[in-house]
């Protein structure tokens, strides 16, 4: 079974995913009015959100007029993020009397939360492209920053998220297959229950033969007993006997037939 295909959602998550994307929505506006009032008017940040807004709210419509997958929105819409957060550093990083230490932990917060959620939601690989794009992050913050914040912690903060990033890249892996092999496995229970079924229809119907052929070498002898205490023509008689050593010898036949498979059954 291909591993790279993306991942089937539970009906939960696609109850979920207008709700998820409407509160997503709604929390980069709010971003984007918290920081216009803090100006006191629109700047980069804040016409950046906007921005955001409208390219996420793009593939929900697509999504809606059944142009786009849900996967598909999810990804566009965590790399729109991103890219936005990293497009507007230099400008973050600028800023008077920011407390950058607070930012770069708030902006990690964030990335961590975006990349498991897309490696859940999506592919566990883009696990990998949005580590690589943290570590591209945290590269550019002590490219701007070096000069005020120490080199220790930024290499603690790679080591730490490349850890945890590989760590739990590889656990997601490990639940899909488990899950996959799950499937294939219930597949093959599936199908061995429906030759089940089959073979214990087929049983029923060959043990309804049997049961009919093997009540008519009895049925006959029955009849012919009660000819011969009926008749008293001596050659009918004997005609009669005849005939009850051949439905005798017919019965046994078949009841030896009918051992003999169930022998061949058992092995």
């Amino acid at each position: 079974m291909d591993r790279n295909i993306e991942l089937r959602w539970p009906a939960v998550y696609k109850k979920t995913f207008g709700p998820l994307v409407f509160l997503t929505l709604a929390v980069l506006l709010l971003d984007a009015v918290a920081e216009y009032r803090a100006v006191g008017g629109f700047s980069p940040i804040v016409i950046k959100d906007f921005v955001t807004v409208a390219l996420c709210a793009i593939p929900y419509t697509l999504f809606r007029f059944g142009l786009m997958s849900e996967q598909n929105v999810i990804a566009v819409m965590v790399y729109t993020i991103v890219i936005g957060i990293m497009v507007m550093l230099p400008y973050r990083v600028q800023r008077p009397h920011i407390e950058f230490e607070v930012y770069f932990l708030k902006i990690e917060i964030i990335l961590v939360i975006l990349t498991y959620a897309i490696g859940i939601l999506v592919n566990p690989r883009h696990i990998l492209v949005l580590l690589a794009m943290n570590i591209v992050f945290i590269a550019f913050c002590y490219y701007y920053t070096a000069s005020f914040f120490d080199t220790e912690k930024y290499w603690y903060y790679i080591a730490l998220i490349s850890v945890a990033g590989v760590l739990g890249y590889k656990l997601h892996k490990i639940f899909i297959d488990i899950n996959m092999q799950l499937g294939e496995a219930n597949l093959v229970i599936q199908k061995q229950n429906t030759d089940l079924n089959k073979a214990n229809d087929a049983k029923d119907q060959l043990l309804e033969i049997l049961g009919h052929d093997l009540k008519a070498p009895f049925f006959h002898l029955s009849a012919l007993m009660t000819l011969i205490d009926e008749s008293t023509d001596p050659q009918k008689k004997e005609e009669y006997r005849a005939l009850m050593k051949q439905a005798i010898t017919d019965g046994d036949e078949l009841v030896g037939s009918l051992l003999d498979w169930v022998d061949v059954q058992s092995d």
